[in-house]
């Protein structure tokens, strides 16, 4: 997990419909969705650019003027997957951008979610939003690869060896105006043809994703629940029930529910923003 000059919180928090969190609790996994899929619209080419951008201004004795811009821009395309979660498990954008003005937010503890990510090959990361620091650290990144790149390799060979190290960071860069957002991010990368990568409906069209099991291992932790059930700890420290004109009975009902799953909730609380959808 990588961290920078900002205390790591303990929880993170990922927003959903009611439908969004019965899915992640029959399934115990959380759907990452294709990067450019998202809704800025220049996921992954920001962040390349970045990178194109440094390798134009500091290295072109040895990448020339276009090499990097096209290397980057057909990197860009490539199969980045990507789950979001917020610090504030109460954010009055989030419930009007992610549950459709109600739905909830599922608390995850970091040290589990970070555990689950080297499993699978994921990475999870904070968000960077400030112009500067993203080319700060992409200066970093360049230099340290061309430091310890193999000086027989072409300038062609080196502008894809670096472009395709560079994806991961280049998905955690994005455009100012998000920053109240404040995101975290799981990120992986999934190859076409292994059967990991699936297609799913929207309202407009189809998205990709693929599946991030919240499974501990093969022999998960159990709680046993006030009611009797085996219930499966999958990393949830908590729900927080959205703005709704019947916040206690949907607390109720998703105790129902995390028992229905067999999933082990520890606390569920309400939204204290009073915001309502006409």
């Amino acid at each position: 997990m990588t961290v920078a000059n900002r205390k790591t919180p303990t929880t993170l928090y990922h927003y959903t419909s009611y439908q969004g969190i019965d899915g992640i609790f029959r399934s115990k996994s959380l759907w990452c969705s294709k990067i450019q899929h998202m809704n800025d619209s220049q996921e992954l080419r920001h962040g390349m650019g970045v990178l194109a951008q440094v390798c134009h201004d500091e290295h072109k004795d040895l990448f020339g003027s276009n090499l990097m811009w096209n290397t980057t821009e057909r990197y860009s395309e490539t199969n980045v997957f990507v789950c979001s979660f917020c610090e504030s498990g109460d954010l009055l954008s989030q419930w009007r951008g992610y549950s459709n003005g109600g739905g909830v937010s599922i608390g995850f503890s970091v040290e589990k979610l970070d555990a689950a990510a080297g499993r699978q090959g994921f990475q999870l990361v904070r968000c960077e939003y400030h112009d500067f620091k993203q080319k700060w650290m992409t200066q970093l990144f360049v230099r340290h690869f061309l430091k310890t790149s193999d000086p027989n390799k072409t300038p062609e060979e080196k502008a894809n060896a670096l472009a395709s190290s560079f994806i991961t960071t280049a998905a955690r860069f994005k455009h100012s105006s998000f920053r109240e957002e404040n995101e975290w991010r799981l990120i992986g990368q999934r190859l076409l043809g292994q059967g990991v990568i699936k297609a799913r409906t929207i309202s407009n069209g189809l998205l990709p994703y693929t599946s991030f099991d919240l499974k501990a291992d093969i022999f998960p932790k159990r709680h046993l629940s006030p009611y009797g059930a085996n219930d499966e700890d999958i990393g949830v420290s908590q729900v927080v029930i959205g703005p709704h004109p019947h916040q206690a009975l949907q607390g109720t009902a998703m105790w129902i529910l995390s028992e229905q799953h067999e999933v082990h909730v520890p606390q569920t609380t309400a939204s204290q923003i009073p915001f309502r959808q006409f």
